[in-house]
């Protein structure tokens, strides 16, 4: 959009919100911050292939992201995910994002020959949900990621583009609240 027109727009909306003698100072801010916006470039992270016994695929990534994100929820009773952390049991595989479930690796006898490679991602949002699939969870907070290298290897194996061809996105749990067993 061009400067002129873009100016016009600002002006117009924010006279309806400021007295006049702002409008222009506002503007001119907003066109700063615009020039600012136009030049940042996207940031893209990393995480590595892994494997887990059973088949489990998923981009490992460091665990200072749920560390550093799950600190700023205020929500009584969110934690860390089960599978995060000291415990060591069935999935401990700390933070993670999902790319191929043990039944997609196994129903399909696949062998990644990627185990080990880095894919990148990028943030989109961070978003809270109810779960549907997994009942002892009242609550999920996860950040959604897009990777269209992790899309390209699942339909390198021929599988759908998303996780065991579910609408859900690609994204990295970082929060759970237990569901109230007393059902209350």
């Amino acid at each position: 959009m061009k400067k002129s027109k873009r100016n016009k727009k600002f002006k117009k909306y924010w006279s309806l919100l400021e007295p006049k003698e702002y409008i222009n100072k506002i503007v001119a801010s907003s066109e700063s911050f615009i020039k600012v916006a136009e030049r940042l470039k996207e940031v893209k992270l990393y995480g590595k292939l892994t494997q887990a016994k059973e088949g489990f695929t998923y981009l490992s990534v460091s665990n200072n992201i749920i560390h550093g994100l799950f600190s700023l929820i205020r929500e009584d009773g969110a934690e860390k995910p089960p599978y995060f952390g000291k415990k060591r049991g069935e999935y401990n595989n700390g933070a993670h994002i999902s790319v191929m479930s043990s039944d997609e690796i196994n129903n399909n006898k696949l062998e990644i020959s990627e185990i080990g490679e880095e894919f990148p991602f990028k943030v989109i949002g961070i978003k809270s949900v109810k779960p549907k699939n997994w009942e002892e969870m009242e609550r999920l907070w996860f950040v959604e990621v897009e990777s269209p290298e992790i899309e390209k290897l699942r339909q390198k194996y021929k599988l759908p583009k998303t996780y065991e061809g579910t609408k859900n996105k690609l994204h990295l749990t970082i929060a759970v609240k237990k569901a109230n067993k007393n059902g209350k």
